[in-house]
């Protein structure tokens, strides 16, 4: 038979419990970088961090190294820097390319006289002689 126990509840401490890691290697596929201090699941850290000396534990303040701190935080404003100066490029090319969009598809005003000039054509698609007394459908 089945018996109830207490640690049905357990989820809810898997889902809440986070440790603290230091970056020592680069994880582009999981956004984090060398030098970071993060807070991850531990079966994260186990599985795919501390493999290979990835990251380690930080148990106290004193564990974190400095220099890798520094050197992530400089990356990190070089990063957004270049991310800055890539959106200005991308803005100023977005304008040059809507200025010469608006230049080809603003008509001349040759084009708007031939198009006045043009004469109607009285042909349509559905002609009046056509209707359902005169088309034999097969099969009716």
């Amino acid at each position: 038979m089945f018996k109830p126990t207490i640690s049905l509840c357990s989820a809810l401490s898997k889902r809440t419990k986070r440790v603290k890691v230091q970056i020592l290697r680069d994880f582009p596929r999981l956004r984090l970088f060398k030098g970071e201090v993060k807070d991850v699941k531990p079966s994260l850290m186990i599985n795919y961090l501390h493999y290979e000396n990835g990251a380690r534990y930080i148990h106290k303040d004193s564990d974190i190294d400095n220099e890798l701190l520094a050197e992530s935080s400089k990356r990190i404003k070089d990063f957004t820097a270049a991310e800055k100066e890539l959106e200005k490029q991308m803005k100023l090319k977005s304008q040059a390319d809507l200025t010469m969009l608006k230049q080809v598809l603003t008509p001349k005003e040759e084009g708007k006289k031939a198009e006045v000039e043009k004469p109607s054509v009285k042909s349509s698609a559905i002609d009046s002689s056509v209707g359902t007394d005169t088309v034999k459908i097969p099969g009716l």
